[in-house]
Parts: C-alpha cells; structure tokens; sequence
C-alpha cells in the first residue's frame, strides 16, 4: 500500500511537509512478519519497483502520465489516522 498526499487535500498546518509526496510502508514483510529492512531505503525500493511496474505496462508515457498513474492509484490518506 502507498499513499499521495495531495496539496489540495492538506493544507501545511497538517502534514503540509508531505503535501504532493508519496509514502510508501517503511518495513519489509515476508510470511506476515516483518524483516530485517526498515526505514526509507525500503520504502523507495518499493516505490521504484512499483513505478517499474507501471512504466512497463504503459511503454508510451512519459513522467507526467507516470506521475499521474501513480496517483490514480495511491490511497488517500485520512488526517485523523494520524500518519506523520
């Protein structure tokens, strides 16, 4: 799961420093358990390799559409639930 924080969505008192970013789980999961790799380094191994993903399934597209399909299919965050 990854999530957008969109700049129309949170203005900066709330999470502004996330606003236009995507953020991807920090942890690495095997079997239901978590291993060993933590932190962003893993986050934007997952990240790249879902762009890859994407980038792949749409040969023509350049960033911008890139970008705009990794929106499309990100979660929307929710203020109340506290990520930071």
């Amino acid at each position: 799961r990854f999530f957008y924080f969109s700049p129309d969505r949170f203005d900066p008192d709330e999470w502004g420093h996330l606003s236009d970013k995507f953020l991807g789980h920090g942890y690495e999961q095997q079997f239901g358990e978590i291993g060993a790799f933590r932190g962003s380094g893993i986050a934007t191994a997952y990240m790249s390799g879902f762009l890859a993903c994407i980038a792949e399934s749409l040969p023509a597209a350049g960033a911008f559409e890139l970008i705009n399909a990794l929106r499309s299919r990100a979660l929307t965050p929710e203020p109340a639930l506290g990520y930071a």
